[in-house]
């Protein structure tokens, strides 16, 4: 997949802003309660899914080819041929 250096900046500074408002937001110490933590986390993994949907449906909207070692058959004579290269 190619990525235009454009995209690079997008996220890079997307993610910067996330981390700056998680900053502000919780400079205020206090004791977080589990509901608050719970919160967060599904506010992170969302955020988190929504970037592996933009990934995908940005990035062709299938799985790669060959996905799994178990799906291309490895020949004999390539593990033997790597090993006596010493």
């Amino acid at each position: 997949m190619d990525v235009s250096p454009t995209l690079w900046v997008l996220t890079v500074t997307g993610l910067a802003a996330l981390i700056a408002i998680d900053f502000v937001i919780g400079r205020k110490p206090h004791e977080v309660s589990l509901k608050e933590a719970g919160t967060w986390t599904v506010v992170w993994i969302a955020l988190a899914g929504l970037f592996g949907l933009g990934l995908f449906l940005f990035g062709g909207g299938r799985p790669p080819e060959s996905s799994s070692p178990a799906s291309s058959p490895r020949s004999p004579s390539a593990s033997t041929t790597s090993s006596s290269s010493s």
